[in-house]
């Protein structure tokens, strides 16, 4: 009977050393093929190079404090207070009866009426008046009232000017013209009797007239 020679042990040693190695070389390639979805190693390279230095700019943008400037709050309208006046009072989300309801202020709660709806018998309230917005609702005037009313101006009325009297006339000292009477005669011709004008006392004498 004839022997095989068998190959030594060093050589089946290395073989299945070589073996195991080439193992994972190919494991790490294919596992850094489809990290890099499919780019060689120079470009994966570059490509990691370039997020470093991206991740670099965002931690040094990130370290420097920005401000953030605080909006401004737009002031409220005022707010006037009216008070419920009847049992239940309905809040609407609209000023229709048919509109859906908000909620319920009870009998005597005060109300935040913001503005009237122009032409209607509707009121804008504010629901929640802890807030800094307005939380809107509608509700009829008839069911509330102010609770401080606006007093109503009582007219001023002007007095009528004073009539000064006009001056009365004092009696004068000029005689007053009389005139003469005529006395008919029997020819036919009036003789002319003169009347003598009133006057004042005098010492002269007046003189004395022919018929």
């Amino acid at each position: 009977m004839t022997r095989r020679n068998s190959p030594p042990a060093w050589l089946i040693f290395l073989v299945s050393l070589a073996l195991v190695l080439g193992v994972f070389y190919w494991y790490l390639g294919v596992r850094e093929y489809f990290r890099t979805g499919g780019l060689g190693i120079v470009e994966a390279t570059a490509q990691a190079e370039v997020r470093a230095a991206t991740q670099s700019v965002v931690r040094l943008t990130q370290a420097i404090p920005t401000w953030t400037l605080i909006p401004s709050f737009t002031p409220l309208p005022p707010c006037d207070v009216w008070v419920v006046t009847v049992d239940s009072a309905i809040v609407r989300v609209s000023p229709n009866v048919n509109s859906a309801m908000v909620m319920v202020f009870n009998g005597g709660e005060e109300v935040c009426v913001i503005q009237r709806i122009g032409g209607t018998d509707w009121l804008q309230v504010d629901t929640n008046t802890d807030t800094r917005r307005i939380e809107e609702g509608y509700m009829r005037e008839d069911l509330i009232r102010p609770r401080n009313p606006t007093p109503t101006a009582t007219p001023t009325v002007t007095p009528l000017p004073t009539i000064t009297p006009l001056p009365t006339a004092t009696a004068s000292n000029t005689p007053a013209f009389v005139a003469p009477s005529v006395t008919p005669a029997a020819t036919g011709l009036a003789t002319v009797t003169p009347v003598p004008p009133t006057a004042t006392a005098s010492n002269t004498p007046a003189p004395l007239l022919g018929a």
